[in-house]
């Protein structure tokens, strides 16, 4: 049986249906190349451009156009959660300085499970919860995917993102 080639990435929509649903990791859907199975067990390999995460929910393709839905599959993670929005601010500035990978929720941080950052939040008397999530975080100020394009004659490109503005007017 041949695996079946993922070569485009989608972000937001397709004008076709959808084949099928592959749930990864964060980690995962970090990699460029992966040999995986969609949620029916049809064996896929990914060769997508480098350096991109594949957000929970986008669309990838085969060079044929049959798309797949990407899914964010729960794994292990830290969630750290405090009841003051002052100490909540106080452990983003740190942990964001330290160029972390974090989803940031309301009054909840979560991240993949380390120790040290485990401390970091218990010494700001957040309560701390090792569970089994989705892990969605956030790609930073100026790394976004970015929209994508196809040939069917319309624009489906994406607004840029604020802070990609300004680092363009910064330019200038």
């Amino acid at each position: 049986m041949s695996v079946i080639e993922i070569t485009k990435v989608i972000v937001d929509h397709c004008h076709g249906e959808i084949q099928g649903v592959i749930e990864l990791t964060y980690d995962e859907r970090k990699k460029a190349r992966l040999k995986t199975k969609t949620t029916d067990g049809i064996d896929l390999g990914l060769f997508l451009p480098r350096g991109n995460v594949l957000p929970d929910g986008c669309i990838v393709a085969t060079k044929n156009d049959q798309y797949y839905k990407i899914k964010a599959k729960k794994e292990l993670i830290m969630q750290a959660t405090t009841d003051d929005w002052v100490t909540f601010s106080t452990v983003c500035y740190h942990l964001g300085n330290r160029h972390l990978t974090l989803e940031i929720q309301p009054l909840t941080i979560i991240f993949q499970p380390d120790h040290v950052l485990a401390d970091l939040c218990k010494h700001y008397n957040f309560k701390i919860i090792e569970t089994q999530l989705p892990f969605n975080p956030l790609n930073g100020a100026y790394g976004e995917f970015g929209g994508h394009s196809h040939n069917d004659g319309l624009d489906h490109s994406a607004e840029r993102t604020l802070a990609n503005k300004v680092t363009d007017e910064h330019k200038h």
